[in-house]
């Protein structure tokens, strides 16, 4: 029986007061295997890109409860958690569990500093180079490929087509160079390139027809995605199938794309059963994958969905087509008329679907539940997860009585800064108004 801390960022669970499907699913499952967990989600206190907890006396309770719950193993997804919990327990192990590329995780200053401490779990072996460029070790980088929670419901389905998800962060410094008009010519000839081939490797197109001029650029990855990102393409063409939408953000692309938003039902899919329920609704479930996924890695709802009496279509991923090679042949597009196309075949086409279907759930009950990456942790840990016929404890801060009250005061609080902001630049633009017009 293990004693872990799991820490991670997630504002939505404050909206909608539940725990996203994929951790939802690795905490049960984990306490399960007989297993103690302290779970804190950062987003109650501190903002998207800090681990610096700002009020003192909500910082002292965390590392008391911390101290009570002595904790045998850290992991933390994307490196989101409280700098002093990193401090003052130096010696526990530690695992940066990633979620996203590492130029998403918080405080790289910090990690590169200490990076003897961690080990790295990754769901994608493109983003291993990044690592070892960064200063990890490879005996320090492991693949962990996602896994579920979700299984098979028969229930009627109502749902042609479903996609999960939301609208990605962008920098807006494609759109700058886009709108600047100076580097036609490169901007489509790099498109063309990604989309009659298979490269992936952004930074490498970029310099190929920038040549000199893409350094000037100030570029990274992160900028480049949205470049690369077809979401919204690969959706648009599947609006007269039967296409539903669920998930955030997606108002956002009213006044660009208005018709992809009538596809979009703003309803609570968040939770385990939330979205158990959903991918069985489904008789074909999308998959359009990030571009930071680079034609390798892919996100957490593949496996959600492959569990399901859903049919998964997905963008392209060497990782998935190499972990499910000879079990189950995945249908993948490139482009969003290939993702039409094997849509439309397969809603045509039963006896296919199904095949895809049942064997999706093989693989899945074979490979893909958390016991089966529970034994893989165990022995890069050299910690004991699985432990049978025991049920552990589970316990989530934020249902902490005394947390509660200070976030309740932390939050009148920082609204109280934001009033005294917003009176101190009136009042000195009121004083620059008077001052110029010679009245004081």
């Amino acid at each position: 029986m293990a004693n872990i801390l799991i820490t991670y960022y997630k504002v939505q669970e404050l909206k909608f007061g539940k725990i996203l499907a994929f951790w939802d699913g690795l905490f049960k499952e984990l306490k399960n295997c007989g297993n103690n967990l302290l779970v804190i989600n950062t987003a109650y206190f501190n903002d998207y890109n800090s681990n610096v907890v700002k009020n003192k006396k909500l910082d002292r309770l965390i590392l008391d409860r911390v101290d009570q719950f002595k904790p045998d193993l850290i992991i933390t997804f994307n490196h989101r958690i409280p700098y002093s919990i990193l401090e003052t327990y130096k010696d526990i192990p530690s695992v940066i569990w990633d979620g996203d590329a590492l130029e998403y995780f918080c405080d790289l200053k910090y990690i590169k500093e200490n990076i003897e401490r961690y080990k790295i779990f990754s769901i994608s072996e493109s983003w291993e180079k990044g690592y070892i460029d960064f200063g990890f070790k490879k005996n320090q980088i492991y693949q962990v490929p996602p896994a579920t929670a979700i299984y098979k419901e028969d229930i009627p389905q109502d749902i042609k087509i479903s996609f999960l998800g939301g609208i990605h962060y962008d920098t807006g410094k494609i759109k700058k160079l886009i709108c600047s008009h100076k580097y036609e010519e490169q901007l489509w000839n790099i498109q063309q390139e990604y989309l009659n081939s298979e490269t992936f490797d952004y930074e490498a197109l970029f310099c190929k027809y920038f040549q000199n001029d893409y350094e000037n650029l100030n570029l990274n990855n992160a900028d480049l995605w949205p470049f690369f990102n077809y979401r919204w393409l690969v959706l648009a063409n599947l609006l007269d199938l039967g296409l539903k939408i669920y998930g955030l953000r997606w108002d956002e692309v009213v006044k660009t794309m208005p018709q992809i938003t009538t596809a979009f039902f703003n309803k609570n899919v968040w939770s385990l059963e939330d979205n158990q329920e959903f991918y069985n609704r489904s008789v074909i479930s999308i998959s359009p994958i990030h571009p930071q996924g680079c034609g390798s890695g892919f996100p957490w709802r593949i496996y959600d969905v492959m569990a399901s009496n859903a049919c998964l279509v997905s963008e392209h991923s060497s990782d998935l087509k190499k972990l499910t090679s000879g079990q189950v042949e995945i249908p993948m597009f490139h482009t969003p008329w290939q993702a039409r196309e094997i849509c439309q075949d397969l809603l045509k086409d039963d006896t296919a679907r199904y095949e895809i279907i049942t064997a999706s759930q093989k693989y899945v009950d074979n490979n893909a539940r958390w016991i089966h990456h529970f034994k893989n942790i165990e022995d890069i840990m050299n910690i004991k997860i699985i432990n049978e016929n025991q049920i552990g404890n589970y316990i989530n801060i934020d249902r902490d009585l005394e947390f509660q009250k200070l976030i309740s005061s932390n939050k009148t609080q920082r609204k109280m800064k934001l009033k005294d902001k917003i009176r101190y630049k009136i009042w000195k633009q009121l004083d620059k108004t008077l001052k110029r017009k010679k009245i004081i």
